[in-house]
């Protein structure tokens, strides 16, 4: 993972926390978007997962409680992608 792949993911963390306490707007989202599209390939799962965020984020903008579900499905999606995959991951000796 590169600086550019880091400088994205903690600019989404930040969006999915801000998203869960709904202290968010569109340019903060359109931001990111463009971030993302500026330094991530686009078939990357966080570059999807930050556009999908966008879509819903449009949808649900007015609804505190979908907008903080949103956040919290952005923000599992970063920490699930800052977790390195293991080099060994297939031996079954080490990990059944």
């Amino acid at each position: 993972m590169g600086i550019q792949d880091q400088k994205v993911m903690m600019a989404a963390l930040s969006i999915a926390l801000r998203a869960q306490v709904n202290d968010l707007d569109g340019a903060d989202v359109d931001a990111l978007v463009s971030q993302a599209d500026e330094l991530l390939a686009h078939d990357t799962p966080l570059f999807r997962e930050i556009t999908g965020f966008a879509t819903q984020y449009a949808m649900v903008r007015f609804d505190a409680d979908a907008l903080a579900e949103a956040g919290a499905h952005l923000r599992r999606a970063v920490e699930l992608g800052a977790v390195p995959v293991p080099p060994d991951l297939g031996r079954v000796d080490i990990h059944g």
